[in-house]
């Protein structure tokens, strides 16, 4: 017995079972917590789990993902509108709207 107190408490955390219970939350926590500071959202540590298993993704015909910050990025006006009256006629229609689509147009003007 070598009566060294820091390989004691290491061989109880990796050996005891108290360990384990305290140790798995906080990496669950530390990866949730790691994903959210590059902007990827987990619901929660079930889901994380589960990206592990993961060997495809399909993406929609746009071949985009997502990253929660909408952007408008071009305006197209038919027939003798202008990109003001587009913006202008989006703006109306969805100013009482809480939908975050709403906030794109305005948040990607100068």
């Amino acid at each position: 017995m070598t009566r060294n107190i820091t390989s004691t408490i290491a061989v109880i955390i990796v050996a005891g079972a108290c360990g384990v219970a305290a140790g798995t939350p906080l990496a669950i926590l530390a990866g949730i917590g790691s994903a959210a500071r590059r902007g990827i959202i987990t619901k929660g540590g079930l889901y994380l789990e589960q990206l592990s298993r993961i060997d495809t993704i399909v993406l929609d015909k746009t071949g985009t993902l997502t990253l929660g910050i909408p952007e408008v990025t071009a305006v197209r006006a038919l027939d003798d509108a202008t990109e003001n009256d587009v913006l202008q006629t989006a703006a109306i229609a969805e100013q009482h709207s809480e939908h975050p689509l709403g906030e794109a147009d305005r948040a990607s003007r100068p």
